[in-house]
């Protein structure tokens, strides 16, 4: 089964195309010692064949990148709430600032958008709402989660759940 990785840090850039093994050695001669391949998602693949590139400095965990890639999110909206679970699911937090949505941008290479608005949108869809406790921290930030909604939208691969 051939296989398609872009690789893409800093100012290089690799886009390589063959069998793990091939996939594996350019990487390799490339300089990018840190990340071990495992398989990626190729479109049309079935998802037993579909797995992910892991990056050995994260412990087995996803990436910000990672997690925007496997899911093809595109409206920033969809972002910020995806961000979000990310954050909680992934990083283990059990609530985020606009401001940690803000570094999930950056660590994925994103350009942010507005972050307080797209969190108001997401509120009004019902997909998040403000941490319980948390009117404000001690620097004034507001602390929100993602609602039983939000959860499930995000798992239902960003498609609303037909009941």
């Amino acid at each position: 089964m051939n296989y398609r990785v872009r690789i893409r840090r800093g100012d290089n850039e690799i886009e390589v195309e063959g069998d793990k093994k091939y996939i594996a050695q350019i990487i390799k001669e490339f300089g990018f010692n840190d990340i071990a391949v495992g398989t990626v998602g190729v479109k049309g693949a079935k998802k037993d064949a579909s797995e992910t590139i892991s990056q050995k400095g994260l412990g087995g965990k996803m990436s910000a990148a990672e997690f925007v890639l496997k899911h093809q999110i595109k409206k920033h909206t969809d972002l910020v709430l995806g961000f979000g679970y990310y954050i909680e699911k992934v990083k283990g937090m059990d609530k985020f600032t606009p401001g940690d949505v803000t570094s999930c941008y950056y660590e994925a290479k994103l350009d942010p958008s507005n972050t307080s608005q797209m969190i108001v949108q997401n509120i009004k869809r019902g997909f998040l709402m403000e941490a319980k406790g948390s009117e404000k921290d001690a620097k004034g930030r507001k602390y929100y989660t993602l609602t039983q909604s939000g959860l499930a939208f995000v798992e239902n691969g960003f498609k609303k759940h037909k009941a």
